[in-house]
């Protein structure tokens, strides 16, 4: 219901000025497109900002990669130690082992070991 706040919002969507709030929102836009200096001024900053904007989204995205590389290096770990656990202890069914002594050298369960 603010009237400002429409004719603003107007102006920002349609390029409509239609108080004297964007009548002269409109006229510094239009002055400061048309002033070399300000143009140079803003365009560097804009590009300042791109830079550092893509040394943020490079950066994330290292971190990103570095933190998936990890994990996915610990899960290679961890099911090569489970499935190193599962050969030890299928050698040592094979050898008459009990079940409480291949469960407790592998960490196996021994339900896990039953169904070897």
């Amino acid at each position: 219901n603010d009237v400002e706040t429409k004719a603003f919002l107007e102006y920002l969507c349609k390029h409509q000025s239609t108080t004297k709030f964007t009548q002269s929102l409109e006229t510094a836009v239009y002055r400061n497109k048309n002033n070399q200096n300000w143009r140079q001024d803003y365009m560097t900053l804009a590009h300042d900002m791109y830079m550092v904007a893509k040394e943020a989204a490079e950066e994330a995205a290292k971190e990103a990669f570095e933190d998936g590389f990890s994990a996915g290096e610990e899960r290679g770990i961890s099911l090569g130690a489970h499935q190193k656990a599962v050969e030890t202890a299928k050698s040592m069914i094979l050898r008459n082992i009990s079940i409480d002594i291949v469960a407790e050298c592998t960490g196996l369960s021994p339900e896990e070991i039953e169904k070897l």
